[in-house]
């Protein structure tokens, strides 16, 4: 075998769930032994100081990356092993050392360019609450002095200093790629998203579904919206529309899916979110079901799906259900997040619906499908037609 370990590259710690989705027994079952390499407390310091994960995975083969000394001893202490790393963190300002390591040990290492999902297209003009605030606190030479100093930092990814991955691995035509830069002998790799390997899962009859009472329901894909962690990044995406009163949120939503319920006389199931902590806050919901870690499940005998914009939409497209999408007042006033729903409610054709103007006016609820948009978002965000209906694994070493 050309390769005997893999070892990931992660900025979060470690979940049961992160386990299963990167199919660790399945590079097991193919001989390789798996490491990772956590450099959250290097890279996401915010993310452990302020969220405290559930159903951590603890072991030897996790090594904490505190610095890029740590980074380099670990490769200069297993230059024996024909390691290929799987790099999850990508070409930032503070890792260039990453790939400047990789090219003095001569790693081989592939980018995971997959998990795509629609970006906002912000084309507001932003004379809002929110623009004001942002002129406030920061003043335009600062704002050119980033921008300068990011070009900078991102001129390295395209010289000779560091050394291009083996293969960039994508799932669908709209895929986002990351530095470092493809090389010369770098393949493209057309996988899938890693939703996709449940997908195969449940085809397969590997899955197992929940218990519920409910015998006609439809499912709400909770984010876990004012507690979600990826606001605790260094660089997050999105602002928190809910930061300073969580329970706001959910006071508007269980209000929304009351009505909801009333008006379509069927129950909704809450799936709730992998990083959800709801066993710490029992009732958020207000008595509705609420079940973790059976999400697509819970999707293939729902009704609809009702969501804000949760990426396991791609489960509700697997299995042709309809699509509501959910915004409110708040969520409109933070651009980034709102324009970020709205646009994914713009790719199925729909306009999202505001929790807020529901609970006042009699708005219709579009409970269409149109198979072709559809089919056009498999082949934009999960796979192309052409990539094989495979496991992740089995199609990425096929190629390196």
């Amino acid at each position: 075998m050309k390769f005997d370990t893999a070892c990931f590259l992660i900025d979060t710690p470690l979940t049961e769930r992160d386990y299963k989705r990167f199919s660790v027994d399945a590079l097991k079952s193919k001989g390789f032994e798996v490491i990772f390499l956590d450099l959250t407390s290097m890279l996401n310091s915010e993310y452990i100081n302020k969220y405290k994960p559930a159903n951590l995975v603890h072991g030897e083969n996790i090594t904490a990356v505190k610095d890029k000394k740590d980074f380099y001893i670990f490769f200069e202490n297993n230059r024996n092993k024909k390691i290929l790393a799987i790099d999850l963190v990508g070409g930032r300002r503070n890792t260039i050392f990453i790939y400047r390591i990789f090219k003095k040990f001569n790693i081989t290492y592939i980018n995971l360019c997959i998990n795509t999902k629609p970006s906002p297209q912000q084309k507001r003009q932003y004379k809002s609450k929110f623009f004001k605030k942002t002129l406030k606190k920061s003043n335009i030479f600062k704002k050119i002095k980033g921008r300068f100093i990011d070009m900078l930092y991102r001129m390295p990814y395209f010289t000779n200093i560091i050394k291009p991955p083996a293969g960039i691995v994508v799932d669908g035509f709209k895929c986002n790629l990351v530095l470092p830069r493809a090389g010369e002998s770098t393949k493209m790799i057309w996988a899938h998203s890693l939703d996709y390997d449940l997908y195969l899962d449940y085809l397969h009859g590997k899955l197992s579904l929940p218990s519920i009472s409910e015998k006609r329901y439809i499912t709400f894909l909770d984010e876990f919206t004012p507690f979600h962690p990826d606001f605790y990044l260094s660089t997050p995406s999105l602002p928190n529309p809910f930061f300073d009163d969580p329970l706001k949120y959910y006071e508007i939503i269980n209000k929304f899916l009351s009505l909801f319920e009333e008006k379509t006389k069927t129950n909704v199931v809450i799936a709730a979110h992998p990083r959800s902590q709801y066993e710490n806050m029992p009732n958020m919901y207000n008595g509705r079901t609420v079940i973790k870690g059976k999400t697509i499940e819970l999707i293939a005998k729902s009704e609809a799906i009702l969501t804000h914009a949760s990426t396991a939409v791609s489960f509700a497209v697997f299995f042709n259900k309809p699509i509501i999408f959910l915004t409110s007042d708040r969520m409109k006033e933070e651009p980034i997040y709102g324009d970020r729903i709205d646009n994914y409610a713009a790719i199925f054709n729909k306009k999202s619906i505001n929790m807020d103007k529901f609970l006042k006016e009699d708005i219709p609820l579009d409970l269409t499908v149109d198979e072709k948009i559809y089919s056009d978002y498999i082949n934009n965000y999960i796979k192309i037609d052409s990539s094989p209906k495979q496991y992740f694994w089995d199609i990425v070493l096929n190629h390196v």
